[in-house]
């Protein structure tokens, strides 16, 4: 870990990884996502932006209805992914108080 800084509710760290080590996670990270003493965890890439959750996700029926739903509603894969992008702006400006480099 090389830079740590925090809130009530946000944790920014700073890991360096070689090209041949495996990422490890400082403890503090484990401890928040129940991993002490190992377990599942999914890990997710939003367009470069990971998510780790220390659960496997919800069952395949569940996705199912979450896949139903979007698709009763005229909502696809692309529309979700375009709006990525200005979500992602939105939060950076709201946690943060932070607007992207031009």
């Amino acid at each position: 870990m090389v830079n740590n800084s925090q809130s009530e509710d946000t944790q920014v760290m700073t890991l360096e990884v070689g090209p041949d080590e495996p990422l490890v996670l400082p403890p503090v990270l484990k401890t928040a996502l129940g991993l002490d003493d190992g377990g599942a965890y999914t890990a997710v890439n939003l367009d470069g932006v990971v998510m780790l959750v220390s659960r496997p996700l919800e069952s395949p029926r569940h996705l199912e209805q979450m896949r139903q739903a979007l698709e009763e509603e005229g909502v696809t894969l692309q529309d979700l992914l375009d709006g990525l992008a200005d979500v992602r702006v939105r939060l950076l400006h709201e946690r943060y108080g932070l607007s992207p480099s031009p």
